[in-house]
């Protein structure tokens, strides 16, 4: 009986607002394809950024800002973006772009990247902090010890760097790589100094 009713109530209700479900149908499946054709145009822009030689700066940085006003929320993107803007010589940029979307970056990259831009401005308690931070959210990856371990020699605190150098030294290689390998030659490099 009531089920009777509510079937009754919602064919009603149906015949009288078709014009609003309808309306609200069409929405629904025309907002996902504008979102989808304006992330198209950003990857698109993204694609022809990293095509550009590094030596157009110009050029290249103007396509990637274009390619950012669409692709904010692209981790992968702002990953890419940020170590161009480092690797360029912009590390201010690179990390405010960092920390106003790190809700959308993976956190072991945002440390790694954020350490990098604050070594590169010579700040190396704040680059310190951010390699820490890479260490403590994957501790089996050497790159963040190496990073540590460069941080304390260029700040002459030589008992640290040979602490980190042991520890880097100890630690088992789950991948073999030449750049483990030459992380661990310069660690023991440190060592027999």
């Amino acid at each position: 009986f009531i089920f009777n009713h509510i079937m009754i109530f919602g064919l009603k209700y149906f015949k009288q607002n078709n014009y609003l479900i309808l309306s609200v149908a069409i929405l629904v499946m025309i907002v996902p394809f504008k979102l989808y054709k304006k992330n198209k145009e950003g990857l698109v822009k993204w694609e022809e950024a990293q095509r550009i030689p590094f030596n157009f700066k110009n050029e290249k940085y103007e396509t990637y800002e274009i390619a950012y006003e669409i692709l904010q929320a692209n981790q992968y993107f702002l990953n890419d973006y940020c170590g161009y803007l480092l690797s360029s010589g912009s590390q201010d940029s690179a990390i405010s772009i960092a920390k106003a979307n790190k809700r959308f970056m993976n956190k072991y990259e945002l440390s790694m990247l954020l350490g990098k831009a604050y070594y590169e401005r010579k700040d190396f308690a704040f680059s310190k902090s951010y390699f820490i931070k890479a260490n403590n959210i994957i501790p089996n990856r050497f790159l963040p010890l190496a990073h540590l371990m460069e941080i304390e020699i260029e700040s002459s605190n030589l008992k640290a760097a040979i602490l980190i150098a042991k520890k880097i030294i100890e630690m088992p290689v789950k991948v073999t790589s030449p750049q483990v390998d030459l992380i661990k030659q310069n660690a023991k490099r440190i060592i027999n100094r």
